[in-house]
């Protein structure tokens, strides 16, 4: 019977001991979240301020650093050969919704059917054709060192900002001219057309010793010195592909 009681004073003296531990171990919790938040009260308006403001920018520049673009899974192995998915309605939707207010020479309609069929005579994708002019040309807004009157819409001869690049008097001058270009670029077939690229047999001569761009995604760095220069050009084509085809 005494063993029981030693027993029972020994087991309640450690519940105690327990309980006492347990509770100053909370009240130091609380006391450093206590100092914790009197410190952060001392800080001035304008430190707590300046600090959001920081955290807004470095998220700011995270979602602009990477922008999110509509690619194709295989975007990468798109060979510039071959034929459009979107349609030539498609295709005109999209210029005439991008281009409202701008003061174009030409229709949507016409430029479309340009790019559509000069693309076919030479078996380029129009609608990957027509999307790089748009980007070229700012939605043919050509407020870079190109200038509307030039008909130039894929920065043909423009080696930098100093020098303008090719001109044409027509609007299917300049379309074939791209087209052509873009042939040189990829394959040794000459154009079925009379080239008048003023470029054409440079590229031409480049490529044969340096080797053929056969895809879209080989451009970057080639066509242009954007690494993501190509897949601008498939962007726009996605949206192109949004269009309604009716």
């Amino acid at each position: 019977m005494r063993t029981f009681y030693a027993g029972l004073l020994i087991l309640s003296l450690l519940l105690g001991l327990n309980l006492k531990i347990t509770a100053e171990a909370a009240t130091a919790v609380n006391e450093r979240n206590t100092q914790s938040t009197a410190i952060q009260d001392l800080l001035p308006a304008t430190t707590i301020s300046v600090q959001h403001e920081k955290q807004q920018d470095a998220l700011l520049k995270k979602e602009t650093a990477e922008p999110v673009r509509k690619l194709p899974a295989n975007y990468k192995t798109v060979t510039i050969e071959g034929e459009a998915k979107a349609t030539e309605k498609q295709a005109v939707a999209f210029v005439k919704k991008n281009t409202q207010g701008t003061d174009m020479k030409f229709s949507a309609e016409e430029i479309v059917r340009y790019y559509y069929e000069e693309s076919a005579k030479e078996g380029i994708r129009a609608d990957l054709a027509l999307s790089q002019a748009l980007l070229e040309t700012g939605f043919f807004k050509f407020n870079g060192t190109v200038k509307a009157k030039q008909n130039n819409f894929c920065g043909l001869g423009t080696v930098n900002k100093k020098v303008s690049g090719a001109s044409f008097k027509k609007p299917i001058f300049g379309v074939r001219a791209h087209i052509q270009h873009l042939l040189a670029y990829a394959t040794p077939r000459k154009p079925k057309t009379k080239i008048i690229d003023p470029r054409y047999e440079l590229a031409a001569k480049i490529r044969k010793n340096q080797g053929y761009v056969i895809t879209w995604h080989a451009l970057n760095g080639k066509w242009a010195m954007g690494k993501d220069y190509s897949e601008k050009i498939f962007d726009i084509r996605s949206k192109m592909l949004e269009m309604p085809n009716e």
